[in-house]
């Protein structure tokens, strides 16, 4: 970091300092004379003015240009250096005034007084701060610590992190917005957390306990995560400042010594109870849920959305994987490799054979999962692409969904693809009768295929990405072998085995589904009648524009029939 002859700093010149160039001196006309800085080292400017206390100056940082005003005194044998602001937070006059007060600090204690408030704000730190500045580590931005609620609501996480795993997924913001919204409902934000009672936690708690329980669970939780956060970090803070750490408890570890959180038998409980987990089952509803699909692919234009069900199911895949699915094909082999996409491979590689993988942004280890296809799912994937290539010739080679095997029916989607099909899925299970069924209860349902088929333990937690488990735990039939913390990759053939008789069974279960999907060699299977599904009810107001459409070619056709036409 170089050093400059003081000036008088003026808000022109503060706008005017750059990384790329530095003052050197003054002209005969007065005027700051600038050399070029083509190393991008840092400076310092000092003030020369005489309303400035001495040591107040400027530092404009390296690598970034980051301008942030400072002051500097000696005190006690020693250079003290204390940031004031950065520049563009707070006017160049408050600056001054600012750093004349902590001038005085310096003189008076011998210390930098930065170091004096991180050590008084670390006691003063509020749910609000400490909730904030967690999202920010979420989302890797700078929060302030006063900010609202939903402050950071139209701010997207970056995504120009070094590292994308470290942000958090929207769903994840949405929750914790949730919980900030709550503890402002009790009007916690601007509570110091050394105030916190433990009698407080304990009765705040209870007041949704019982009519939202999974919520609230949540909302504490989050609020205990990011107060550990604050004390791990005044820990730190305190060890470098050789001080003792001022805020060291989390009240909320009351919840666990009072046994409020519920255990999973309760939580399994809880959901039988409210009927929030429903699979298919594999001998009953699965067919008729699935015949009820298949009939209605070639219905309304649910082709998508049909195959987007079905393949969620055969593959177990979590809400939000499944849609940024791309073509594999048209994708570079380095893409292919880096596990920063989610993509289908179809072409039988050499060593994998065709398979789906799911980038490492988007499932909930962090860790790219790649799924053995078998020859029914192949097949149905390979009947997209070739509805995805006659697509592009109709609509062109530039249309928006293209990269995606699962694009939007709305070519106005701000993503381009398919998202999770709810609304079809709750369509279908209100037409064969299934009085609740969501996304994940066609995962849980490939969970229930696979005890059906008494798949070892070890291979189900690698199908569904729970955890790795070693080539050795694989050929065991233990259900114990899915916990393991020994992590080496599971023989690929065993997963395709396994993956290639859960994927048939899923649509052996259809036999019209089976049969339309099975490779050459595999006898029919007897088959009902196809569903008819039920129509839709009669739309009223104007007819939509794709009507309009037809209508508008039945018309021209007619007219050239008729001679009206070219001739």
């Amino acid at each position: 970091m170089a050093k400059s002859k003081g000036f008088k700093l003026t808000t022109a010149l503060v706008r005017q300092l750059r990384l790329d160039s530095k003052p050197v001196g003054v002209d005969d006309k007065n005027k700051i004379i600038f050399e070029p800085n083509p190393e991008g080292k840092g400076y310092f400017v000092f003030c020369s003015d005489q309303n400035s206390p001495v040591g107040f100056g400027l530092r404009v940082a390296d690598k970034t240009g980051k301008k942030s005003y400072i002051v500097q005194r000696r005190a006690g044998g020693k250079i003290v250096r204390s940031k004031v602001a950065d520049c563009a937070d707070m006017p160049l006059d408050e600056a001054r005034e600012t750093a004349r007060d902590m001038v005085r600090e310096i003189k008076g204690t011998g210390r930098n007084p930065n170091e004096t408030s991180r050590e008084i704000s670390a006691a003063e730190i509020t749910v609000k701060m400490a909730m904030n500045r967690y999202k920010g580590r979420l989302m890797d931005q700078r929060i302030p610590d006063d900010a609202d609620v939903d402050y950071d609501k139209g701010l997207p996480p970056r995504e120009d992190s070094e590292d994308k795993s470290r942000v958090a997924r929207p769903n994840t913001i949405t929750n914790f917005r949730r919980a900030q919204r709550r503890f402002a409902e009790l009007g916690w934000m601007n509570k110091r957390i050394r105030d916190i009672s433990l009698d407080e936690v304990l009765a705040a708690f209870e007041k949704k306990r019982e009519s939202a329980p999974t919520a609230n669970e949540q909302n504490f939780r989050w609020l205990s995560v990011a107060i550990d956060s604050a004390i791990e970090r005044e820990k730190l803070d305190a060890a470098v400042a050789r001080r003792d750490p001022v805020l060291t408890t989390n009240p909320l570890i009351i919840l666990k010594v009072e046994s409020r959180w519920r255990t999973k038998d309760q939580i399994d409980a809880d959901k039988a109870k409210n009927n929030s987990v429903n699979p298919l089952g594999p001998t009953t509803t699965l067919r008729v849920f699935l015949e009820a699909a298949w009939g209605r692919r070639d219905y309304n234009e649910n082709r998508t959305g049909v195959d987007f069900l079905i393949t969620e199911l055969a593959v177990g895949a979590r809400k939000g994987e499944l849609g940024t699915v791309t073509w594999g094909d048209m994708l570079s082999e380095e893409e292919r490799r880096s596990g920063d996409h989610s993509y289908v491979w179809l072409d039988d590689d050499p060593d994998y054979g065709n398979y789906m993988l799911f980038s490492r942004h988007i499932t909930k280890n962090r860790r790219a999962h790649r799924i053995p296809l078998g020859p029914f799912l192949t097949n149905l994937l390979k009947r997209r692409r070739e509805e995805a290539a006659q697509a592009s010739l109709r609509d062109g080679f530039g249309r928006k969904g293209r990269k995606w095997v699962f694009p939007a029916r709305n070519k106005h989607s701000k993503t381009g693809y398919y998202h999770d099909g709810g609304y079809l899925l709750d369509a279908i299970a209100k037409e064969v009768g299934i009085p609740f069924l969501n996304p994940h209860d066609l995962r849980r349902t490939m969970g229930s295929v696979m005890i059906a088929l008494d798949v070892p333990g070890a291979v189900q937690s690698t199908l569904f990405n729970h955890t790795k488990a070693s080539a050795r735990d694989l050929r065991k039939d233990d259900s114990a072998a899915a916990v393991t913390s020994l992590y080496s990759r599971p023989e690929w053939a065993l997963l395709r085995e396994w993956g290639e008789k859960v994927q048939e069974y899923v649509f052996a279960a259809a036999p019209n589904l089976y049969n339309s999907m099975k490779p050459a060699g595999f006898p029919p299977l007897s088959a009902p009648d196809p569903h008819v599904p039920t129509p839709p009810k009669p739309r009223t107001g104007r007819p939509r524009k794709s009507m309009l459409r037809e209508l508008q070619e039945q018309e021209a056709l007619v007219t050239l029939e008729g001679g009206g036409g070219l001739g």
